[in-house]
């Protein structure tokens, strides 16, 4: 069976962009022959799968050059469309290549499969609520919600069948457009993927609350402010506690930490590629996202056994699960709350088994049930 895919992001840094390559390599160990069509300039982690390079030039949206590259490719390549002629389906992860999707589709008269890793919203929805009300805000909060619905109205035409992380990124999906229940697949994320090495699994070996770390970007969704008000209120009560963030800088935020005398407490550790290591010894990570589908750092945590809690919405319900690893988002207080419920050496054990038990959930063969639906729709066709 020949899958073709299409990798239309620029950049390679994503815990998205691993889990598609990840599923595609594991797809072509399978025997499925797979085809990646991606930008000339971006090399990928592809072994087993065949490569067609586009010529991608800028422009204001990557979805639209990117379908007009194909456009393009598809008029001058006989070699192509002899391999066109071969495919059986169009696998897409992620919503961001709806419209070379839809010219793949209509040139081809295959079956479409979307994987959805976003609810992107409910996400900008959560976001709006959390900016100033100017407005500025308000118009482009209204651009927004028409691209994101707009987006989702286009993958409801176009796929044939739609895989979700969560059932509740299906059901609020589903409520906002009218897609059968039958044309639909939950697969979540497992924590067997090739950058969670064996050589880190359960390296964790904390018995007690000194060390919080945070990981993401400074970006208003990760909820990053609500962890260091919290921080700030449970360090009243204990001063010996610190906070590692480990991502992207946000130095407008670090300099005013430091100016008011925490830069010893909260330390700012930058951009790692290995940010298991950095699980490995702290006592705590903490997720505050004012949403998040399906974060990979809960994956990561699960992976070397560190205790982890988070906000109490979307695909982080879903994998903590309990209400004692969970906080209502957007609330320090709640959040500093949940911190300072650890310092119990008892409650704190109880923490760590919890998590234990949550990652037996999320440790399959997570290529498994992607070839099952793929040869199992396929059949019916």
């Amino acid at each position: 069976m020949t899958i073709i895919s299409l990798f239309t992001s620029k950049e390679y840094t994503t815990g998205g962009h691993k889990r598609y390559l990840e599923l595609l390599r594991g797809l072509a160990t399978r025997g499925f022959q797979v085809i990646i069509i991606k930008d000339r300039i971006r090399d990928l982690p592809a072994d087993g799968c065949e490569i067609i390079d586009l010529d991608i030039q800028k422009g204001f949206s990557r979805n639209r050059v990117f379908g007009t590259a194909l456009k393009q490719y598809l008029k001058g390549s006989g070699s192509f469309t002899a391999t066109l002629d071969k495919t059986d389906l169009i696998f897409q992860f992620g919503e961001s290549a709806s419209y070379a999707v839809k010219i793949l589709k209509k040139n081809l008269g295959v079956p479409v499969f979307i994987a959805l890793r976003n609810n992107w919203v409910e996400a900008n929805k959560i976001i709006r609520s959390t900016r100033k009300k100017t407005p500025a805000n308000f118009l482009k909060g209204l651009a927004y919600t028409w691209r994101d619905r707009w987006v989702e109205a286009s993958i409801s035409i176009i796929a044939d069948h739609i895989i979700f992380q969560t059932s509740y990124d299906r059901d609020r999906f589903r409520s906002r457009q009218s897609f059968p229940l039958a044309s639909t697949t939950i697969i979540p994320n497992s924590i067997r993927a090739s950058w969670l090495k064996k050589e880190w699994k359960n390296t964790n070996k904390s018995t007690s609350l000194k060390k919080l770390l945070f990981i993401g970007s400074a970006s208003p969704r990760k909820g990053l402010e609500i962890l260091i008000a919290a921080f700030l209120i449970v360090q009243k009560k204990m001063p010996e506690l610190s906070l590692n963030i480990l991502g992207s800088v946000n130095t407008n935020l670090e300099k005013r930490l430091k100016d008011e005398g925490l830069g010893d407490a909260i330390s700012f550790c930058g951009y790692s590629d290995n940010p298991l290591s950095y699980l490995a010894e702290v006592d705590l990570l903490v997720v505050p996202s004012y949403y998040d589908s399906f974060p990979n750092t809960i994956m990561e945590a699960f992976h070397t056994g560190t205790p982890v809690i988070g906000s109490d919405i979307a695909g982080i319900t879903t994998m903590l699960k309990d209400p004692r690893l969970l906080f209502p988002p957007g609330n320090a207080m709640e959040c500093a709350d949940r911190i300072l419920s650890l310092v119990n050496p008892e409650t704190y054990y109880e923490i760590r088994e919890l998590c234990h038990n949550r990652a037996l959930e999320f440790d399959f063969d997570w290529i498994e049930p992607w070839e099952q639906l793929i040869l199992s729709e396929m059949g019916r066709k």
